[in-house]
């Protein structure tokens, strides 16, 4: 089987030249776009990246959360793409290549997440990440987790003695230190669906309609960067995991720190559902959902705006399918009452009123009361559907007086 890693981050790049035209680049980048789009997870042979036959069963931990909301990204930091352009002559026309970067397994070609990256995340879980005020809010938020999760009682000290014990190991021997064993996609439950993909031309290219048969699970998306208000978007195209990808994170875990492994491993599994992995969480991706093994694909969503394909009695895309364009949905129409309010006078901690606009499965779309704003946050949680809700800002960025302030992650007020 083709290694999708050395095809993203090497092969593609054979072909390039500078100072001429990159036409055959370019049919590159559209060759390397359709494999990775079609290619079955299953093909790949995750079981592979399994590593309980390495360890004694009661050390190795491992649980499985299934992507949702626009997906998952991984590795988008690791740098990708030339910025070549097709032609000298019109510097416009643009070689369709990945501008983000995104991580392989070396030696299989599946998308990982590194040890080392989920010990990060869930590094930033604890207060131990922090200082200052953002030290103390952590600490609180993390108590009411443990609470929430555990259903136990802890206080700071409690706090305190858990997160060196897992993540500094201090006063263990190094066999008795937690180890996060990193995570990979372990089988998709991605519905059928039509695509329409740009196909290489000698000197134009062709949109032809494909079918992108069940269990893929990679697919592009593109952020679309305005460089000026009066100016058309720039896209930037990347790589992403689909929804309804079945993740598995492995651990090997001990008892330390005031928590048994299997409390450990609970408590886990809690938070990354809770608050997501990844890149761009406060845009809709890294978002996770319960294992959906038990649903069948046809009864799953499709994501995005793509046509969903009837499969036949065998499973399979027929050669001739009916399907219907679904409608966009129309934008709610949401009356200001007294709980709307001014953008700069918010902050970290703060009450924020918003108005649920669509749930699915423990994922809320919900858009903040904020004068004048349009700020939709995705939100982990139970809700009703156009259910107004009280939720407490966790995280933003930018600055008031730079008038680039905004909410970038909140939470259900309990």
């Amino acid at each position: 089987m083709t290694n999708l890693g050395l095809e993203f981050n090497k092969r593609v790049y054979r072909n390039i030249k500078s100072g001429s035209d990159n036409i055959q680049y370019r049919n590159d980048n559209l060759n390397l776009k359709d494999l990775l789009i079609q290619t079955k997870l299953q093909d790949l042979k995750p079981s592979q990246l399994d590593l309980s036959k390495y360890f004694p069963k009661n050390e190795y931990y491992s649980f499985s959360l299934t992507t949702a909301g626009q997906g998952f990204l991984i590795g988008t930091g690791n740098e990708h793409g030339t910025g070549a352009k097709l032609s000298i002559s019109n510097k416009k026309r643009e070689t369709h290549e990945f501008k983000m970067g995104f991580h392989f397994d070396h030696s299989t070609g599946i998308p990982v997440i590194t040890g080392h990256n989920l010990k990060g995340r869930i590094r930033s879980f604890f207060p131990i990440a922090y200082s200052g005020n953002k030290k103390e809010l952590i600490t609180e938020r993390l108590i009411g987790d443990i609470k929430e999760c555990l259903d136990k009682e802890v206080d700071r000290n409690f706090v305190t003695e858990l997160q060196n014990a897992i993540f500094e190991g201090k006063e263990l021997s190094v066999s008795k230190k937690d180890t996060f064993l990193g995570a990979y996609p372990a089988k998709s439950y991605s519905r059928a669906f039509h695509y329409h993909l740009m196909k290489k031309g000698t000197n134009s290219l062709n949109e032809t309609k494909v079918n992108i048969a069940a269990g893929t699970f990679l697919f592009e998306d593109t952020l679309a960067h305005h460089k000026h208000p009066l100016k058309d978007p720039n896209p930037i195209r990347f790589l992403k995991i689909l929804p309804n990808v079945e993740i598995k994170f492995q651990f090997r875990l001990f008892d330390s720190g005031g928590l048994s492994a299997d409390e450990k491993v609970k408590l886990f599994e809690f938070l990354l559902q809770k608050y997501g992995a990844g890149a761009k969480t406060s845009s809709g991706y890294g978002q996770f959902k319960k294992n959906i093994s038990q649903n069948k694909i046809s009864d799953l969503p499709v994501f995005g705006n793509f046509i969903a394909i009837s499969l036949d009695n065998k499973g399979k895309i027929p050669e001739t399918s009916q399907t219907t364009q679904t409608q966009q949905p129309k934008k709610a129409e949401i009356s200001q009452d007294d709980t709307w309010v001014e953008l700069d006078t918010l902050k970290i901690g703060s009450l924020v009123w918003g108005t649920v606009l669509s749930y699915s499965n423990g994922n809320a779309k919900i858009k903040l009361h904020i004068k004048d704003k349009d700020i939709v946050i995705n939100v982990n949680g139970k809700f009703s559907k156009t259910e107004k809700a009280k939720l407490i800002i966790t995280e933003t960025s930018g600055k008031i007086e730079k008038g680039n302030f905004t909410i970038t992650k909140v939470r259900k007020k309990k």
